[in-house]
């Protein structure tokens, strides 16, 4: 066991202060007059992605079986919320944006989370004077660079997305922040334009020759005897139509 614990802190030693809102925070809807405790969250860290200054609960909306609280701040409203069931509230709220990504939580627990089972259903609208969060609760996340990707279907994809090219598209990664996209099109796309689907046929690359695979290169060599003599009399040479095979020398004549 310790001797003495240094700084120490508890989750709850600030539960009777309006932390994590702003002393100045009223904590009053303005439009049901709706009073949000002081002590009904302990904590928060926040970092809406592109979010600016005086981040506050915008408002909560409040139906049967579920809970849902918005932020904005002064530039973007509804950036973030978190929702959860009154009836069964969990530890802390976990906030995302619109695209799912994570935003920041709330610090509580669910004894204090559940008393907005009581309240009225309704949406409760919050100013920034009355909800804001103080300066140390938000995280500045600015909205630069490419955060996600939109699928043709609509899919938002975040976190690590692998990219991979096909049918012509060659993807390259030239430094950590550029990726390049070359595009050498497929040189089947006209017979997959002028016959139907089901007359094409893969082509089928030559793999072995009587069981013999190819060089490291993915080549045949076609020789008679030793290759590097000049005095070969056959001669193996390509042609547009295939492999021309000829012998060369002078006409044997006989009288």
């Amino acid at each position: 066991m310790p001797e003495r614990i240094i700084f120490p802190e508890f989750r709850n030693e600030l539960e009777f202060t309006r932390y994590p809102f702003a002393d100045a925070a009223t904590l009053l809807s303005s439009n049901t007059r709706q009073e949000l405790e002081k002590d009904i969250f302990l904590d928060a860290s926040l970092y809406p992605i592109g979010g600016s200054v005086q981040l506050f609960i915008s408002s909560i909306v409040v139906t049967a079986r579920r809970v849902t609280i918005w932020l904005s701040d002064r530039l973007t409203n509804n950036i973030a919320s978190s929702t959860f069931d009154p009836l069964d509230p969990p530890e802390n709220l976990e906030f995302t944006d619109a695209y799912g990504r994570p935003a920041g939580i709330l610090v509580s627990d669910a004894l204090r989370l559940s008393r907005f089972a009581a309240w009225e259903i309704a949406e409760h609208v919050f100013a920034v004077q009355a909800t804001e969060f103080v300066a140390s609760c938000v995280i500045p996340t600015p909205g630069v660079g490419v955060r996600g990707l939109v699928s043709p279907a609509g899919e938002i994809l975040t976190g690590n997305v692998w990219l991979v090219g096909d049918n012509g598209v060659v993807l390259r990664a030239e430094n950590d922040c550029t990726i390049r996209v070359d595009i050498v099109g497929d040189p089947l796309f006209v017979r997959k334009l002028c016959q139907q689907a089901d007359l094409f046929v893969t082509p089928r690359p030559l793999l072995t020759i009587n069981g013999c695979p190819p060089d490291a290169n993915g080549d045949y060599k076609l020789v008679v005897g030793d290759h590097l003599s000049p005095e070969t009399v056959l001669r193996i040479n390509p042609t547009d139509d295939g492999l021309q095979i000829e012998a060369v020398g002078e006409l044997v004549r006989t009288s």
